[in-house]
């Protein structure tokens, strides 16, 4: 989903991708990406909080920096905020808000060596 997230205009709310729109229309790439963007978010709140922890820890792990560091960083600056696709419902928000917090605020805790 960060991927995906990453393709969002924050500017406009479009996603663009620059392979895609050299073989179909902006606004089919726009549409089809943004479909695409709701249905991981909703399949991640359908998901287990155990699940949701062990992906984010994958996630955080493939950056250079340690990931407790960036997890702080993230509740920092509410990035999390970011993957969240346009149009979603306050209460779906809140629920995701809550559960990235939550789990990054468990990793920041953590002990250095544990993995």
């Amino acid at each position: 989903m960060l991927y995906v997230a990453t393709l969002r205009d924050l500017a406009t709310g479009r996603y663009h991708h620059v392979g895609l729109a050299s073989v179909y229309s902006e606004a089919a790439v726009d549409q089809a990406l943004r479909l695409c963007h709701e249905e991981l978010f909703e399949r991640i709140l359908e998901t287990a909080l155990e699940t949701q922890e062990q992906e984010l820890r994958t996630c955080l792990g493939a950056f250079e920096a340690d990931p407790r560091e960036i997890a702080a960083r993230w509740l920092e600056h509410e990035f999390y905020k970011f993957l969240i696709p346009s149009d979603v419902p306050v209460y779906l928000r809140k629920l995701f808000c809550s559960n990235l917090a939550i789990l990054l605020q468990l990793i920041v805790a953590e002990h250095p060596t544990r993995r």
